[in-house]
């Protein structure tokens, strides 16, 4: 993600080459990760759902999803779920929570004010959101599709 730093922002952006062009949060997470060689439709994936883009890769019971509560109740919670690299989904946004070891979580996005960021997860003014879910990727059967070279199915309603 450091390479994306600074990219541009555009509603509609779907670029794949960092510091060049612009690129919405949805395509910056389906970017990401479809450069990461996980095997997914990238356009489709980025113009899904930022819950739907999570469910692409994870099943629907490791999901930690929040509604109504405070930024910094949702960061603790993701904090003790563990050190990782969640997808993360709001009421209108998409992007990831980089939980370190040290406790501290990044949430790394695309958005208007600066382009694509990695900033405190608490203090984030994007991470305002009535709605939250966030999903740990990279798990076992996340990287043993990936190794099997797996084609991820972009999740819909009527998918799963």
């Amino acid at each position: 993600m450091p390479a994306w730093r600074g990219t541009d922002w555009d509603f509609y952006g779907t670029t794949r080459t960092p510091g060049a062009g612009a690129i919405a949060c949805g395509h910056f997470v389906a970017t990401a990760l479809t450069d990461l060689g996980f095997d997914a439709a990238r356009l489709r994936l980025g113009q899904a759902a930022s819950e739907h883009i999570a469910r692409t890769f994870v099943p629907k019971e490791a999901l930690l999803r929040f509604s109504d509560r405070a930024a910094a109740d949702v960061v603790a919670a993701v904090r003790a779920n563990g050190p990782g690299v969640y997808a993360l989904g709001l009421d209108r946004h998409a992007g990831f929570l980089d939980v370190r070891a040290d406790g501290a979580v990044l949430m790394c996005h695309a958005g208007p004010m600066e382009g694509v960021v990695c900033e405190d997860a608490a203090t984030a003014p994007a991470f305002v959101s009535r709605y939250r879910v966030a999903a740990r990727l990279f798990g076992d059967d996340m990287v043993r599709g990936w190794l099997a070279g797996r084609r991820w199915e972009v999740f819909t309603t009527s998918a799963r």
